[in-house]
């Protein structure tokens, strides 16, 4: 929620809310998701017959780490201050697409 209002850094934290959460989310998906999705690969294809779960959860690795990576995007495209920040950049992106 702080995040998504565009709050201001405490006074006694050391980063502001975005990027907190940007490396919360960051070192959730470098440390668990991503090294969990390249072992369990490497145990599908050594596999001589794949079961269905082992497929499943590699797929569920997968979506978490297109989650965790896309939605740091969006944190970071729909902040307030951003926008205000750089609004060249959002204004540029619309009016290209109209033409």
């Amino acid at each position: 929620m702080r995040v998504a209002d565009g709050g201001e850094r405490a006074e006694d934290a050391m980063f502001n809310p975005q990027v907190e959460l940007t490396y919360t989310k960051g070192s959730e998906m470098f440390a668990e998701s991503i090294p969990s999705a390249v072992l369990q690969t490497y145990a599908v294809l050594q596999a001589r017959m794949v079961e269905r779960a082992a497929v499943f959860s590699l797929l569920s690795s997968a979506a978490a780490i297109a989650f965790a990576s896309s939605t740091i995007s969006m944190d970071f495209d729909i902040n307030p201050i951003n926008r205000l920040n750089y609004p060249s950049f959002y204004v540029s992106s619309i009016n290209h697409h109209k033409h």
